[in-house]
C-alpha cells in the first residue's frame, strides 16, 4: 500500500491484504478532502463496518477504482440502502469505478425503493451531488450522470428530482439506457438545464 504525503487530494494504490479499515486507519491529514483507492475489496459488509473516524475533519469524497464485478453490489437490497445513507448522512460523497467501467447507483435505489415504498429523493440527490464533485475533481467544468437501467416510470421520476438541484454552471452530460420503445421527446420536460450533451 503506498501512502503519499498530500494537502487535499489523495490517490492510494492497494493492494488485496490491506483493507479499506486499514488504509483509512493509517491516514491522518486534517486537510485531506477525498481519497481515490484502486483494487480493494467493496463489498457491502466491508463497506459497512467501515469507520473514517475524526482525524479527517475536512474529508468529503471516497472513490473506489478498479473494483472487480460484485453480485451483491449490483442488486438492490436493505445493506445497499443503508450503507449509501450512511455516506449521505455523513455528507461524504461516494463512487465505485469497477475494472468495467462505472456504475450508476440510480436503478438500484429506485428500484428498492419502489420494491420497500420509501422515498429515494434524499439518496438520489446525494446520488447526483456525489457525480458533481467528482466530475468538478477531475479538473472539468462538468459532470456525468448515468441512469441506464431504470424502467420509463424510474427514469422520468429521477430526472424530476435532479431537475430541482442547482450546480451552478456546471455543464451535465446524461446517458440513459436504450430502450425498445421512443422516449426522448417523452422526458424532454423532465431534463435539467444544465445538460449539454444527451446520449438516448
Amino acid at each position: 500500500m503506498i501512502i503519499p504525503e498530500f494537502d487535499w487530494n489523495a490517490i492510494i494504490f492497494s493492494t488485496p491484504y490491506y483493507s479499506l479499515q486499514d488504509i483509512f486507519d493509517a491516514l491522518y491529514c486534517p486537510s485531506l478532502e477525498s481519497v481515490y483507492i484502486t483494487n480493494v475489496d467493496a463489498a457491502w459488509d466491508t463497506l459497512q463496518t467501515l469507520e473514517i473516524g475524526d482525524k479527517l475533519p475536512a474529508f468529503q469524497g471516497l472513490c473506489l477504482r478498479q473494483v472487480e464485478i460484485d453480485e451483491e453490489i449490483g442488486s438492490p437490497c436493505e445493506i445497499m440502502w443503508n450503507i449509501l445513507s450512511k455516506f449521505m448522512n455523513r455528507s461524504i460523497y461516494f463512487k465505485i469505478e469497477y475494472s468495467q467501467g462505472y456504475t450508476s447507483f440510480y436503478d438500484l435505489v429506485t428500484s428498492y425503493a419502489s420494491a420497500c415504498q420509501l422515498d429515494p429523493t434524499p439518496l438520489i440527490h446525494w446520488l447526483s451531488q456525489c457525480d458533481h464533485f467528482f466530475g468538478v475533481q477531475n479538473g472539468f467544468n462538468r459532470f456525468s450522470i448515468s441512469l441506464q437501467q431504470l424502467s420509463l416510470m424510474n427514469l422520468r421520476k429521477t430526472l424530476e428530482i435532479i431537475k430541482s438541484l442547482d450546480f451552478s454552471s456546471t455543464a451535465m452530460e446524461l446517458s440513459v439506457g436504450a430502450f425498445s420503445f421512443p422516449i426522448p421527446f417523452s422526458i424532454i420536460p423532465f431534463l435539467h438545464h444544465n445538460i449539454m450533451c444527451p446520449h438516448f
